[in-house]
């Protein structure tokens, strides 16, 4: 109101208060971090229906993003980077995302060669079985295409679930 009046402003300076990560001067801090995602071992490890299954009933303390995608499918391939970015901010606290290739298992090599472009060093997976019988044991809202993505509370519950890529990050994140 001050300035609006042309008067002098008595508070000069606010101080922020926040989490020091919004800082510019986390800049040199970040780059060091994406050099170090850069070294982590990509792996990728078939697993069948049960297994899955198991992850999403979820019980751990963690909250789990689970991504169902494929390397043939250009959505998953373009949402893939962001997903990343959704972990790289949560990863340390209570937090798990994995992976689920739908590819065949002996297209492997083409999903671990993407993952590793993305230096996507979280849990990763390419699925064996019946995808039919697997939509309906992760989530039966699940319609059948990819990407979907669910995120799992740890007693199981799915608190947010896409069909399609996931474009509203901020949605995502806020769950």
């Amino acid at each position: 109101e001050a300035l609006l009046e042309d008067r002098e402003v008595h508070v000069k300076r606010t101080k922020v208060f926040g989490c020091s990560i919004k800082w510019s001067g986390k800049a040199k801090q970040a780059k060091q971090a994406k050099k170090q995602w850069a070294k982590e071992e990509v792996s990728v490890e078939v697993i069948e229906k049960n297994r899955v299954k198991s992850i999403v009933e979820n019980n751990s303390d963690n909250l789990r993003l689970i991504n169902f995608w494929a390397s043939w499918c250009g959505p998953c391939r373009t949402e893939f980077p962001d997903l990343m970015k959704v972990n790289y901010i949560y990863r340390n606290r209570d937090f798990e995302f994995i992976t689920v290739s739908m590819d065949s298992p002996k297209n492997k090599d083409k999903v671990i060669e993407f993952l590793k472009k993305q230096n996507a060093s979280n849990r990763n997976y390419v699925f064996d079985g019946d995808k039919y019988a697997l939509m309906e044991t992760v989530d039966p809202e699940w319609p059948g295409s990819v990407p979907y993505t669910i995120l799992v509370k740890p007693d199981g519950e799915i608190i947010y679930r896409k069909v399609g890529a996931v474009t509203d990050l901020l949605e995502l994140r806020r769950k």
